[in-house]
């Protein structure tokens, strides 16, 4: 997936939406509009979906408010710190991929190759 470009597209696009299934921001929860960078690519951030987050019109405007700050948190699942412009700290976790509670689907290592005898 190319990381020189700005836009999220293809199947990185649909992963994220995916991902996501709604906005992104604490308490939200609407409809998604539009996809964004967690850190702005303007200040360096690339075009992958750790550094992406799925928003509705409302708060991908609101997030760009003097003193809101977003980071990307590392773990199993997307998850990001928001601290908004009143200093509110919050955490927002995608919701488990789809179909992953029902059919009990959890990352496995590879098993060791064969050793022929």
């Amino acid at each position: 997936m190319d990381q020189k470009t700005r836009l999220f597209s293809g199947g990185l696009k649909q992963f994220i939406n995916v991902r996501d299934q709604f906005c992104r921001t604490p308490y939200c929860g609407g409809r998604i509009q539009h996809l964004d960078h967690v850190v702005q690519s303007a200040r360096g951030g690339a075009t992958r979906a750790e550094n992406a987050s799925s928003r509705c019109a409302w708060c991908n405007a609101t997030k760009e408010a003097p003193g809101w700050e977003e980071s990307p948190i590392p773990g199993d699942r997307h998850t990001l710190r928001v601290t908004t412009s009143s200093r509110h700290v919050h955490t927002s976790t995608a919701p488990r991929m789809p179909g992953t509670d029902y059919y009990r689907v959890h990352p496995v290592s590879a098993p060791p190759p064969r050793r022929r005898q």
